[in-house]
């Protein structure tokens, strides 16, 4: 069991209810941890749509986490 920090930013934020958390969990990469906090709080977008990035860094979604890594993840940016 490893301990990470998420953070989440737009409507993310807006679902989740709070702008990070601190997750135990036995999960390996970010597609499974975000699998997971998509269905906890129910996301309105699909990984294809979004970004995500460790410690700061963009990556890869089969990228792996480690212990004490914060997590970040982008949902679609509209603008003009």
């Amino acid at each position: 069991m490893i301990k990470v920090r998420v953070e989440y930013f737009a409507t993310f934020k807006e679902q989740s209810g709070c702008d990070f958390e601190e997750i135990a969990t036995e999960l390996k990469s970010v597609m499974q941890l975000f699998e997971f906090i998509s269905k906890k709080y129910n996301f309105s977008d699909s990984v294809k749509n979004c970004k995500v990035a460790i410690n700061g860094n963009l990556v890869d979604w089969s990228s792996n986490i480690s212990k004490g890594d914060t997590i970040f993840f982008f949902p679609p940016v509209a603008g003009g």
